[in-house]
């Protein structure tokens, strides 16, 4: 958790290394401007990469700014970070067999998507308060791009998964995005596997989600360790947490390129 550390004593006042920022990271696609990532994950992170198109820089410099003062947090700052060379526009690398709810939503990608500015800002906090918590520092890396896309190119690309994802009311389908999070036949869990079986990344280690039926997760080789409650859209639910268990089940899902 270094890289953070030094990012904090430059004040951002450095170049960028993705691949530090990524290493042992959270991922939350279809983020919002939520925290809840780092509420559920921060003991096991402190890097959280966030992704959505929907919320527009204005808004994400705004809530960087100001969401965690009140815990304590100081915002050491927030600069925008240079990611045209990832080519973030809703295209994907990976050619997987697409699903039909996404072939028809990809219509929707290529005519909407693809024409949002793409944008990046990166903040970095320092605890400052008087209860004591684990998470002294974190960053969040927020992306304004499709989920999917942004864990292609800047994961799978880098030979690295994240490892931990939180998945809160994505708006799966035909909400605002084009994919389905939880099904393992589709481009997001097939993305993580693909960079396993290819370029031999790890699973993600952790997953915290308010999505679950009876503390079952939705992913293959998943146990249950905790739950808790989070507010989520102005309502306290329950979210659980779950670690992923390297020994195969029947049901693991095979990738088929």
């Amino acid at each position: 958790m270094s890289y953070i550390k030094h990012l904090i004593t430059r004040k951002l006042k450095v170049s960028i290394n993705f691949q530090e920022l990524l290493k042992d990271s959270v991922y939350y696609p279809a983020s919002g401007i939520g925290g809840r990532g780092i509420e559920k994950l921060g003991k096991y992170s402190n890097s959280f990469i966030h992704a959505d198109y929907s919320c527009n820089k204005e808004k994400v410099t705004e809530s960087m700014e100001k969401d965690f003062e009140n815990l304590g947090y100081k915002t050491v700052g927030v600069r925008s970070v240079n990611v045209k060379h990832f080519d973030f526009n809703g295209a994907g690398i990976l050619n997987f067999p697409k699903q039909k709810s996404e072939i028809e939503r990809g219509k929707f990608l290529n005519n909407a998507i693809a024409k949002l500015p793409v944008f990046a800002l990166l903040a970095v906090y320092q605890y400052e308060g008087d209860v004591p918590r684990d998470l002294q520092n974190f960053s969040i890396l927020h992306i304004g791009g499709e989920a999917c896309d942004v864990l292609e190119k800047l994961y799978f690309r880098n030979k690295i998964n994240p490892k931990g994802i939180a998945i809160f009311n994505p708006s799966e389908g035909y909400g605002d995005n084009w994919t389905m999070f939880r099904d393992t036949n589709y481009r997001f869990y097939q993305t993580l596997l693909a960079n396993c079986q290819q370029q031999g990344a790890q699973m993600p280690e952790y997953l915290a989600t308010n999505m679950t039926s009876q503390k079952e997760c939705f992913w293959p080789n998943y146990q249950h360790i905790n739950s808790g409650k989070t507010w989520t859209n102005g309502s306290l639910v329950e979210a659980d947490v779950f670690q992923f268990n390297a020994t195969p089940s029947n049901n693991q899902t095979e990738l088929d390129l």
